[in-house]
């Protein structure tokens, strides 16, 4: 708003405007150096404004976010002598990258169960609601600064690196975004009833539908059940007791746990893959150096044919095939810089996901037991591919197991199923020639 437009507003309004330093008048002649006084002042408003955004801006290219610290961090004197940088915040900054991490891998397959796991970290900052609120999630999981980069589109700065320390790696913040961009392997309803850990996931054997939960409030209390509600279905509206379904599924689990020994089979052909993933790591090294020098190229080409070019769709269209090639790059150098910090061999945290992992495998009803509710889903989508099949009448149907306990499957009928060294005739002497 001008200032003579909110002059005529404060006279309208019956108001009056003085000043100690000059007068304010209605004749045209005493109102000159009232003006000028208001368009320098208001010269002096917008170069003070552009000169901030200007500062801002270089600070930005300089790697220094200059606007309000999120989740996870917050600001420090740098000790390079640079002003404010972002450091991590803890324990939020920790429960973020664990939260990062199980949303990249799938284990938490939606936004909604993103949210549902930080709500439920009792030591997680959630502000005075107490609660993090689903508007807030994108914005968690599409901000580039907890992968150590920085963008801001609205002045032009492309995603570059940032002087702070990532919380989570490029590699895995890119594979968030995948995600986001993309549909989730498993269906999973965003309201996810602790009561029902398998509703989404078991599907009525006559229709193929999931079945849905709900509770029977009888004289005492509460009888819970999964209902099949497909109308066409021949189970429309029959029931399944929540206890005896949940049972079964516990059941099918246990008739899936691996013999010892051939956990210990598992065990030796792992450490005998990493042998050999440890001895091709140069490679992989030379490889990912390789992919950095071949985008490089192609930019430098691009960047070419943008200085050559006068045509402005060209130039559009050049312009964001080199900011998609810069954000490969950037990608491809943080993978690169990712396994030149591990050196390809096993670090605490790949000795611990492994020790993890075996011990699902060893035993999944041991992640079904647990009391989160994020944990129960996560054994179900670990140990099946695919959704499972209920019979009211004759329980599961044969089920899509995971590849980890097809294999250990395998392994054990290819042992129960070997021929015994005499043969299937009885023993005989072979004669003197051998034949």
């Amino acid at each position: 708003m001008s200032y003579l437009v909110l002059r005529d507003e404060i006279a309208d309004a019956g108001g009056e405007l003085k000043s100690p330093k000059m007068s304010f008048s209605d004749d045209p002649v005493a109102q000159l150096p009232e003006r000028m006084m208001a368009v320098i002042v208001e010269h002096e408003r917008v170069n003070n404004a552009r000169r901030s955004s200007e500062r801002m801006k270089a600070r930005l290219i300089n790697g220094y976010w200059c606007f309000a610290a999120p989740r996870g961090f917050i600001f420090t004197n740098d000790p390079n002598g640079g002003g404010r940088v972002l450091v991590r915040k803890e324990p939020d900054a920790t429960i973020l990258a664990e939260a990062f991490e199980l949303f990249a891998s799938g284990q938490l397959a939606t936004q909604a169960e993103f949210m549902r796991h930080l709500n439920a970290e009792p030591r997680f900052d959630k502000g005075k609601s107490g609660r993090i609120g689903k508007q807030r999630i994108k914005a968690l999981l599409t901000n580039p600064l907890y992968a150590g980069y920085l963008e801001h589109a609205e002045w032009g700065v492309r995603l570059k690196k940032a002087r702070h320390p990532a919380i989570i790696s490029l590699d895995t913040y890119q594979r968030i975004q995948d995600r986001l961009s993309g549909r989730p392997v498993f269906p999973v309803r965003k309201a996810v009833n602790e009561d029902f850990p398998l509703r989404g996931f078991v599907c009525c054997a006559d229709c193929g539908k999931p079945y849905r939960g709900a509770q029977s409030k009888g004289r005492k209390k509460h009888y819970a059940y999964y209902v099949c509600q497909t109308k066409e279905c021949p189970s429309y509206g029959k029931s399944v007791p929540k206890r005896d379904l949940e049972e079964r599924f516990e059941e099918l689990l246990t008739s899936l746990t691996p013999r010892p020994e051939l956990i210990k089979v598992a065990d030796v052909t792992f450490k005998t893959l990493w042998k050999k993933h440890r001895l091709a790591f140069e490679e992989r090294r030379k490889a990912a150096a390789g992919s950095i020098k071949t985008i490089e190229r192609k930019i430098e080409a691009l960047v070419e044919r943008l200085i050559q070019t006068t045509q402005p769709s060209l130039i559009s269209v050049y312009e964001g095939e080199i900011a998609k090639l810069e954000q490969r790059k950037a990608v491809e150098r943080d993978r690169l810089e990712a396994v030149e910090a591990k050196s390809g061999i096993g670090t605490p945290g790949l000795e611990k996901s492994y020790r993890t992992t075996l011990a699902f495998l060893s035993n999944p009803l041991n992640l079904w037991n647990s009391d989160r509710i994020e944990c129960r889903r996560a054994a179900v989508k670990l140990t099946f591919s695919d959704k499972l099949q209920y019979c009211r009448k004759n329980g599961y149907r044969t089920a899509q197991i995971a590849l980890p306990f097809r294999v250990l499957g395998d392994l054990s009928a290819s042992e129960s199923s070997m021929v015994p060294a005499a043969g299937l005739e009885p023993a005989r002497a072979l004669p003197p020639n051998g034949f």
